[in-house]
């Protein structure tokens, strides 16, 4: 929520009352003394109740201030000196969690239930099991029965051991199926972690159970036991979200500075290879024109740029894995980050074109080429795949346009892939499909492109 003041004295009000957690002054004069070279302080106000949301707060602010302060310096360099800014030193940490790289707080939180209903269930009831018999007088009549030691524990421990791992599948499906986080991974690990937890659960309850007298005092003691361990898991859980500060689905902050005004605006762009990423892991269709068209159908999607290199290599990979069901999530993740490591103004500065790079990239994954290949046949058809679309691009180029190039691409690829790979990739007709794309560029070659609207 975003919200101007007029008055400074209103600040401290909205503070108090918790209507905002942040609050940034920015004081006559901003762009004025940065226009002059001059340090412009600003002041930034954060409510520090909540000790975490303080630290996640500042962690954004000093990102979106370091990150202003970089551009407007390289602006300001290109302005006086153009000849030594692409000599201009720049170092950039970029912080992507592995499982959970949009860190959606629901993928946090839903697994972390199996762990906590367990520990409270399990523990509970096996604390009350041999305490219960001691105190109501019959245990020591089960010593007089002809059970062994062994069977008196595990009819103890069998249902709730049970009832344990119906609460670990029951969590799971709802996690999955409801919460949509996904599963990834083999069934058998995850059951094999939720066995060895319960074990060692039960056994905690049957010593409480054992070294009580009462059921009250077993239930005080499995309090003291679970207190501790759940704040346990949760301060961890807290000093992980501290190092990556949780952000909404696949989105980065971006502060930009319109001239003429004093104060910054926060925009949210898409982290688009992360979101490409996603749709082409789950997306079961077998027409890689189909895949490409729904993202760059995308609100905000860029018109050009380094987005569409990913874009190719994972509609081409998925389309060819849903054809010949041999699915593997590793292929498509390697190809588009092989595909999205071609910087951006690669197709103008390097001479040659990264969709069609990305496409020669698709074959390689496919057969597995590395440097140290001696199957010179699958690294020449990589080669092909790549000259193949450069030529197709060559004969058909025009002023600067992306959805052109990736059209391209994919006719020639899929093609290709029928004639020398022997799959057939469902494709979208040239008769049916229209760019949409042409109002938003341009350069756009209008009815000279084949793929422009007529």
């Amino acid at each position: 929520m975003q919200r101007q003041l007029t008055n400074s004295s209103e600040v401290e009000d909205i503070i108090d009352r918790g209507k905002a957690t942040v609050a940034l002054q920015i004081n006559s004069g901003f762009a004025e003394k940065l226009r002059k070279g001059q340090t412009a302080p600003l002041q930034v106000i954060v409510d520090a109740t909540n000790s975490n949301t303080a630290l996640i707060a500042s962690g954004y602010l000093n990102q979106i201030v370091l990150g202003f302060a970089r551009e407007y310096q390289q602006d300001r360099i290109n302005r006086i000196a153009p000849q030594w800014f692409d000599r201009l030193p720049s170092v950039q940490l970029e912080q992507r969690p592995w499982y959970n790289p949009d860190l959606r707080s629901r993928w946090f939180f839903v697994p972390g239930i199996v762990g906590s209903l367990t520990l409270v269930i399990v523990v509970n009831l096996t604390a009350f099991a041999v305490v219960r018999e001691r105190e109501i007088g019959t245990l020591e009549q089960i010593i007089v029965t002809p059970i062994r030691p062994a069977e008196f524990i595990i009819g103890k421990t069998l249902p709730f051991f049970l009832m344990g791992l119906f609460d670990v599948s029951l969590i799971a499906m709802v996690g999955t199926l409801w919460f949509q986080v996904p599963f990834r991974g083999q069934i058998w690990v995850l059951f094999s972690g939720a066995i060895l937890f319960l074990l060692c659960m039960l056994g905690v309850g049957l010593v409480i159970s054992t070294v009580s007298a009462t059921q009250q005092q077993a239930l005080v003691t499995s309090f003291f036991f679970i207190m501790p361990a759940a704040l346990g898991l949760s301060n961890q859980s807290r000093r992980f979200r501290r190092r990556a500060p949780p952000k909404s689905s696949g989105e980065e902050d971006v502060m930009t500075f319109q001239q003429g005004s004093a104060s910054p605006t926060l925009r949210v762009l898409p982290d688009w290879p992360a979101r490409i990423r996603e749709l082409c892991l789950q997306t079961r269709s077998r027409d890689p024109w189909t895949v490409a068209l729904e993202v760059m159908s995308w609100e905000g999607f860029p018109v050009a740029g380094q987005a569409h290199h990913g874009l190719v290599a994972g509609a081409l990979m998925a389309a060819y894995q849903n054809s010949t069901e041999k699915y593997d999530k590793k292929a498509i993740t390697s190809a588009m980050h092989r595909a999205e490591t071609l910087p951006a103004g690669f197709c103008a500065g390097f001479g040659a074109d990264a969709g069609a790079i990305a496409a020669g990239i698709v074959i390689s994954v496919i057969y597995g080429n590395t440097a140290r290949s001696e199957h010179s046949a699958t690294r020449r058809l990589a080669h092909q795949m790549t000259a193949h679309c450069m030529l197709a691009i060559a004969n058909n180029t025009g002023n600067r346009c992306c959805k052109r190039t990736v059209f391209q691409v994919l006719e020639t690829a899929t093609n290709f892939i029928e004639a020398t790979v022997w799959v057939a990739l469902n494709r979208t007709p040239l008769a049916r499909l229209s760019c949409a794309f042409a109002a938003k560029n341009d350069l756009c070659n209008q009815e000279a492109c084949r793929y422009f609207p007529i």
